[in-house]
């Protein structure tokens, strides 16, 4: 099994570079796991090689696609009432994100070598960083040699030009704050396999939206899960983007969006919709063929839906409260309850609400717009700046709000006297509870079912906000990207992709996966450098027994825990401890020959070590 999966990640380690548009020629990789074979690009838009054709494939290797293009957006404006802006669609008429950081300085400025020294994107598997736990400095394996993935992550940037010191996540085993493999040092990701790359907005004109930059530096990570048993992680990748305030300006009524141009096999024929509930927006096909045509391959019968879903956005600005949810929930998993009445407090969709901690809160996806480019212009796609930040705030170009029925537009038949937040929520689920029409419920279902609409070219923008954005500040915006099909109409694909995203939500909020995999894969930490708590264990390998040695300065106690590499749980104990030296057995008898990680835990530090059992 390791030498397939070993093959199987080599595999997608080969990079590929294309021309993007006139001005940049990018040099992305394609995330090809599962189901899904993903263009990851180092800059802001993904999924698109920028000349006319998509590259969201998905099943992979069939020549179909869902998504043509996505694009991160975020607009606010400064102390003196300046709007400042990013955003993009294609890049084919211009382009507002730029490869690579800039200086921690508050110029935020970056030069031409900079730029194209970091114009590509760094790919690197869970599997070759285990290999590298167990192989590295290990006499058993003196042919082993750190692979280029692990030896030239970009952990730290050039301190002598102005760059922060840190940058691609990473463990650092000896604490000097210095990326080194032959310390230890590995890289940091989430998933199985994961493609890391920086881009800024202040390397140049924004020709895209014609906006002044904000300063912003985006450490960004594509992932995604090997987990067979589950349907709805092979169908889905995931990016975080990670967002740094690289400039002086503090930037209010902030907002960040997530741009999908959805094409569902043949682009000419969709339908677009959101679920307020579980924060994400989706498209489908509106009728029940997706022909092929113009060149492009169409899904046939009974196409497939896709959704763009919000896991969690920035945090909400600080208040000093623990907010309440709007809704009760069980095991982390929503359970709907309107009648709180709380559901205006700032949350529709977000995390870490009504959980015991102050100002951790995080919003969802709060708004959802899109492009209808048929009927009135004022419905069409932004040209300048202000534009753009109308669709990110829920307004038309001609500054009108989005208001619930018809297009969503009051010429389109829409209700002046109800704005919205989200436009076409109704189908096949609703907003029940009103969190985009200001707490009052959904008078009737709103869709482009219910509104017998053209199918077309469907362009949508979920948002999140608005929030306060202060100089150096980070804020995160975490997405999925779900497929789901079924076999027997777009409407009931649309569901059975919703279902996939109510497992996707959960293991986000549960951190794991059906396969027991940790959502976020940190790696193992050492405690090397701390006196005050150290452990062995013995023997290594191991039959049937194993001795845990701890030092520790302090009575306490420990938890103790025996995984595989996929972070599946075996063995778990609590461990009294006294100050000084200590050991406790433990029966390891069940496990089954491999190799396995003992994480003891004493609620400060967290210390794990390589385990092999033989038989």
């Amino acid at each position: 099994m390791k030498n397939i999966y070993r093959s199987f990640c080599l595999l997608l380690l080969i990079p590929l570079s294309l021309v993007c548009n006139a001005q940049t020629e990018l040099n992305g990789s394609y995330l090809n796991v599962n189901n899904v074979n993903a263009l990851i690009q180092p800059v802001g838009n993904q999924f698109c090689d920028m000349h006319g054709n998509a590259r969201f494939e998905i099943p992979s290797g069939s020549g179909t696609n869902t998504i043509y293009n996505s694009a991160l957006w975020i607009g606010g404006v400064n102390e003196n009432s300046e709007l400042h802006l990013s955003a993009e669609k294609s890049r084919q008429s211009g382009e507002d994100y730029f490869t690579g950081p800039l200086t921690v300085d508050g110029l935020a400025s970056t030069n031409q070598d900079v730029v194209d020294a970091w114009n590509r994107v760094w790919p690197v598997s869970r599997l070759q960083i285990e290999e590298f736990l167990l192989c590295h400095n290990n006499p058993e394996y003196p042919l082993y040699v750190i692979p280029d993935e692990i030896l030239n992550w970009p952990g730290n940037g050039d301190t002598d030009a102005g760059q922060a010191q840190n940058l691609a996540p990473y463990v650092d085993i000896n604490h000097d704050d210095t990326y080194n493999p032959a310390d230890g040092d590995y890289p940091q990701i989430p998933g199985d396999y994961a493609i890391f790359f920086i881009f800024n907005d202040n390397a140049g004109v924004h020709t895209e939206s014609g906006g002044s930059a904000l300063g912003i530096e985006v450490h960004a990570l594509a992932y995604a899960f090997i987990c067979d048993v589950e349907e709805a992680f092979q169908n889905t990748v995931f990016i975080k983007y990670s967002i740094i305030n690289r400039s002086t300006a503090t930037y209010t009524n902030v907002y960040v969006g997530s741009f999908t141009d959805f094409d569902i096999g043949y682009g000419l024929d969709d339908y677009i919709g959101c679920d307020v509930e579980r924060g994400c927006y989706y498209a489908y096909n509106g009728d029940d063929y997706d022909e092929s045509a113009g060149g492009i391959s169409g899904y046939g019968i009974s196409p497939p839906a896709q959704a763009t879903v919000f896991l969690a956005g920035p945090f909400a600005d600080a208040d000093g409260i623990d907010n309440p949810t709007s809704y009760d929930t069980v095991d982390n998993v929503p359970v709907l309850n309107c009648a709180r009445g709380d559901i205006l407090n700032g949350n529709i969709n977000g995390v870490n609400f009504e959980d015991g901690v102050v100002d951790n809160e995080r919003l969802g996806m709060t708004g959802f717009m899109y492009f209808n480019n048929t009927g009135n212009p004022a419905t069409y796609e932004p040209g300048t700046a202000s534009e753009y930040y109308n669709y990110l705030r829920g307004l038309w170009l001609d500054n009108s709000s989005l208001c619930y029925g018809g297009t969503g537009h009051t010429s389109g038949g829409a209700d002046p006297s109800v704005p919205a937040s989200f436009v076409f929520p109704g189908y096949p689920t609703t907003d029940p509870c009103g969190w985009g029409l200001g707490g009052i419920p959904q008078p009737s279902p709103w869709s482009e079912v219910t509104e017998s609409n053209s199918p077309y070219d469907r362009k949508g923008l979920g948002v999140s906000g608005p929030f306060t954005f202060s100089s150096g500040d980070t804020v995160d915006l975490d997405l999925a990207f779900v497929y789901g099909r079924s076999t027997t109409s777009p409407q009931a694909s649309v569901e059975q992709m919703l279902q996939y995203v109510d497992v996707i939500r959960n293991g986000y909020l549960n951190n794991t996966t059906p396969c027991g995999t940790p959502f976020y894969y940190s790696g193992i930490k050492s405690t090397s450098g701390f006196a005050d708590f150290s452990v062995n264990i013995f023997p290594n390998p191991a039959n049937n027994n194993l001795t845990i040695e701890l030092n520790s300065d302090k009575n306490t106690s420990v938890s103790v825990k025996v995984t595989d590499i996929n972070g599946r749980v075996y063995l778990s104990e609590n461990i009294p401890v006294n100050s000084g030296m200590n050991k406790s057995s433990m029966d390891i008898s069940a496990l089954s020959s491999g190799i396995y990680f003992v994480s003891i835990d004493n609620g400060e530090i967290v210390t794990n070590k390589k385990l092999v059992v033989l038989r």
